[in-house]
C-alpha cells in the first residue's frame, strides 16, 4: 500500500536544496540516514533518488549509473507500493542523469514518466520545468514556456527551484547567442541564490557567465568570474569545470602550454574526485593542442588514447556511446588510422637529424648550410646558376663561404672536384633531407625551414626541456622561446604538415 508520509516530502525538498548548497554534505546526510531508516521502501528510495542526484552532480557516472540501476529495480519490482510524486522525484533524478550523459532519447523517456506519474501541483511544476528544458533543446517548445514555469514556481516559494530555472533558461539563450537575454536570466538567479545561500546554482550560474564571456571573447571577463571558483571547495565540479574553462581562453588567446597545465589540473582533480563525466574531453583538448598547435604526435595519440580508454571505461558499466563521448571515440579511431603513416614520416625525417645532438647550435647550422651548398655545388656548373636558384647575391655567398671556412667547412671551387668531398665529409642523412624537403626553394625559406624542423626534433629529444636546450644549444633561453613560438606559428610544415 501507497504510504502519505509528510516527513518524506519534506525529505525531497530538503535533499533537492541540500544539494543546491554543499553537494559533499549531501552525501554524508544521505549515507548516515539510509543507516537509520531502510525498512519504508519510499523512503529507500527518496534517498537512493538523492545519491543519484549528488553522484550526478559530482560527475561521479559510474556510481550514478548504479544508482540508475538499483533506482528502477526497485520501482519496477514494487510499482504499487511507492507513493505517485516519490516515483516521480526517482524519474526526475534518473531523466536528469540520463540528460547528463547525452542519452536525451533516455532522458525524455524517465522525464515523460516522471510528469505522468505527479501527483502534487509542486510535482507537477518541476517534472514539467524538466520536460520543457528537453524539448527546448529540440526546437519543440519556447522560452516562454520556460518562463511561465519559473513564475509559477517563485508564486510557490520554492526560491531554489526557481534559480534553476533562470539558470536552465539562461543557457538555453546562451546556446541560441542570445548573450543580453541570457545575462538577464543569470542575474535574476544570482540574486536569489546569494539572499538564500544557494551555492551550487549561484556556482553554476557564474560558470555560465564565464562561459558566455568566453563565447563573447571578453576574455578579461571570464577570466576574472572564473579564477575565484577555482578554489571552491564545495562543489568539485565547478571548481573542475572552471579550470577547464580557463585552460580553454589560454588555448584560445595562443597560450598553449598554460592551457595545457589547466588542463592537466583539471585531469588530476577529476580523478581524484572520481568526476568522470568530463574527464574524456579534458584528454581530447590535449591531445588537440599537441596535435594542432605544437606539431607533438606522439603525446597528441597519448592524450587521445587516454581519452578513449576512459570512455570505453564508462562504457563498460552501462553508459551509453553517445555526444561528446561518441565524438571522442570517434576521433581516435580515425586519428588512429592515420597515425601510423605520421609517425612513419616524423621517424623518417628525425633520423636526418640524429647529427644535431648535443651539438651547439652555431655548428648544427654550419653543417646544414655547408651540405645545401654542397647539394646545390654539386649540381650547378656555374655560380650563377647556383646563386639563381638560391635566390641569392654574390657578396653573401662569399661571405657564408668565408664563414663557412672559419668553421672548418670548405666549399670546393666550381672547377674543383667534389666528389671527394662528398665522401669524405658530407653527412648523408642530412643530405637527404636538403634534396627531399628543401633543395628547391631559396636559401632563406631553406634555413627557415631547416630550423624550424630540427628545433621540433631537438625540442622532443631533450623532453621538452628548454633550460636543457639552453646548456647544449648554447643559446638564450629567451632566444629558445622565441624559436618555440615561431615553430607555434607556423605549423604548416612542408612535411611535417597535418
Amino acid at each position: 500500500m501507497k504510504t502519505n508520509n509528510r516527513k518524506q516530502n519534506q525529505l525531497i525538498q530538503y535533499i533537492t536544496k541540500t544539494a543546491l548548497k554543499d553537494l559533499v554534505y549531501l552525501r554524508q546526510l544521505l549515507d548516515h540516514t539510509e543507516d537509520q531508516q531502510s525498512n519504508s521502501l519510499d523512503f529507500q528510495v527518496i534517498v537512493q533518488s538523492g545519491h543519484c542526484l549528488a553522484n550526478t552532480k559530482m560527475g561521479d557516472l559510474i556510481t550514478a549509473k548504479k544508482d540508475v540501476d538499483k533506482l528502477v529495480s526497485l520501482i519496477r519490482d514494487h510499482p504499487n507500493e511507492i507513493h505517485d510524486d516519490i516515483q516521480s522525484f526517482a524519474y526526475n533524478e534518473i531523466g536528469y542523469f540520463y540528460y547528463t550523459i547525452d542519452d536525451f532519447t533516455q532522458a525524455m523517456r524517465f522525464k515523460s514518466y516522471a510528469l505522468d506519474i505527479a501527483k502534487s501541483e509542486i510535482s507537477k511544476l518541476i517534472a514539467e520545468r524538466n520536460m520543457i528544458e528537453l524539448l527546448l533543446m529540440e526546437k519543440r517548445a519556447e522560452a516562454s514556456d520556460m518562463i511561465r514555469i519559473a513564475k509559477a514556481i517563485k508564486q510557490k516559494g520554492l526560491f531554489a527551484d526557481y534559480v534553476m530555472t533562470q539558470l536552465k533558461l539562461g543557457n538555453y539563450y546562451l546556446r541560441e547567442n542570445a548573450f543580453e537575454d541570457a545575462k538577464h536570466c543569470f542575474d535574476k538567479g544570482t540574486r536569489i541564490a546569494k539572499k538564500h545561500q544557494l551555492h551550487y546554482p549561484n556556482l553554476s550560474i557564474q560558470i555560465s557567465l564565464g562561459v558566455m564571456y568566453k563565447r563573447q571573447k571578453e576574455f578579461k571577463k571570464a577570466i576574472r568570474i572564473l579564477t575565484p571558483l577555482t578554489q571552491d571547495h564545495k562543489t568539485i565540479f565547478g571548481k573542475i569545470a572552471a579550470t577547464a574553462n580557463l585552460a580553454q581562453i589560454e588555448k584560445v588567446t595562443g597560450n598553449y602550454y598554460g592551457a595545457i597545465t589547466l588542463a592537466k589540473t583539471a585531469v588530476k582533480l577529476a580523478k581524484e574526485n572520481r568526476c568522470f563525466s568530463h574527464t574524456p574531453l579534458f584528454y581530447h583538448f590535449l591531445g588537440e593542442i599537441y596535435k594542432k598547435y605544437l606539431n607533438q604526435t606522439e603525446k597528441a595519440l597519448y592524450y587521445y588514447k587516454l581519452g578513449y580508454e576512459t570512455v570505453m571505461e564508462l562504457v563498460d558499466v552501462g553508459i551509453t556511446l553517445e555526444g561528446e563521448r561518441l565524438n571522442v571515440v570517434k576521433y581516435y579511431n580515425a586519428f588512429l588510422e592515420k597515425s601510423w603513416v605520421d609517425l612513419k614520416e616524423r621517424s623518417s625525417i628525425q633520423t636526418h637529424f640524429d647529427f644535431a645532438l648535443h651539438k651547439p647550435w652555431k655548428e648544427i647550422q654550419a653543417l646544414f648550410q655547408f651540405h645545401l651548398l654542397i647539394a646545390h655545388r654539386d649540381r650547378h656548373q656555374f655560380v650563377e646558376h647556383l646563386l639563381k636558384h638560391l635566390d641569392m647575391k654574390h657578396p653573401t655567398y662569399y661571405a657564408i663561404q668565408n664563414r663557412l671556412k672559419k668553421a672548418g667547412y670548405t666549399i670546393p671551387g666550381i672547377k674543383e672536384p667534389i666528389h671527394q668531398v662528398m665522401r669524405d665529409t658530407l653527412n648523408q642523412p642530412l643530405m637527404d633531407y636538403i634534396l627531399n624537403h628543401v633543395y628547391n626553394i631559396s636559401w632563406k625559406k631553406a634555413n627557415q625551414q631547416f630550423e624550424r624542423d630540427v628545433f621540433q626534433f631537438l625540442y622532443q629529444s631533450y623532453g621538452s626541456n628548454r633550460r636543457q636546450m639552453e646548456s647544449i644549444l648554447k643559446i638564450s633561453y629567451p632566444n629558445i622561446c622565441l624559436k618555440m613560438k615561431d615553430l607555434n606559428q607556423n605549423r604548416h610544415i612542408m612535411h611535417l604538415q597535418e
